[in-house]
């Protein structure tokens, strides 16, 4: 028997020995990392008695997802590369854009709701929308731009001649956003309106 024939029939026994007590086995695939990287789940080598059944012959060891993470922040102008703030005039803003950033590869469609809340807590406003990774839903109300690491689903709150100013609504705003109906906020930001 050769050394690499040896190698190979010891991890699988380990790795079949992990697997077999609940712990996940980590497999290193020494001649293609990059290969080992880009494949999304692993077959352990046949380890076991031909007369096992096969997936406890032949299990599937997968990488974790990566972790989605959510940023908001706010600016005053909608761009590609906006300048981000956390203090308007209520005279000379027009819209308070809300920047939504999901990093990581987003599929399929989710649901987002941001709440607005005027100072001393009192809600404001609802915007509900749903977004894949190209577009988002009602398309009046929301917006969506690839960025380095994800997607930044934008949606705004019109400030200047609105109730805002007309009743003198100054102080620290509030907004929370919801990401596919979670019970609490996944991110929240804050910003002040000033006369």
């Amino acid at each position: 028997m050769s050394a690499r024939t040896r190698r190979a029939t010891l991890l699988s026994v380990v790795a079949f020995t992990l697997w077999s007590v609940g712990l996940t086995p980590l497999i290193i695939d020494r001649a293609s990392p990059v290969a080992a990287a880009q494949r999304p789940c692993i077959t352990l080598p046949d380890a076991v008695p031909s007369w096992a059944a096969a997936r406890e012959r032949n299990p599937r060891v997968c990488p974790p997802a990566p972790e989605t993470t959510y940023t908001l922040r706010t600016t005053d102008e909608q761009s590609l590369d906006p300048m981000w703030k956390t203090s308007y005039s209520a005279y000379a803003t027009y819209d308070v854009f809300f920047a939504l950033d999901v990093s990581g590869t987003v599929t399929d469609e989710h649901s987002y709701t941001l709440e607005i809340f005027a100072p001393g807590g009192l809600p404001y406003q609802r915007i509900d929308v749903t977004y894949t990774s190209t577009s988002c839903t009602p398309t009046f109300a929301c917006s969506v731009d690839q960025t380095s690491d994800g997607i930044r689903v934008w949606t705004s709150l019109p400030v200047a001649g609105t109730t805002i100013q007309g009743s003198q609504l100054y102080g620290t705003w509030t907004a929370d956003a919801y990401i596919d109906g979670a019970g609490s906020p996944n991110v929240s930001t804050f910003f002040d309106i000033t006369s």
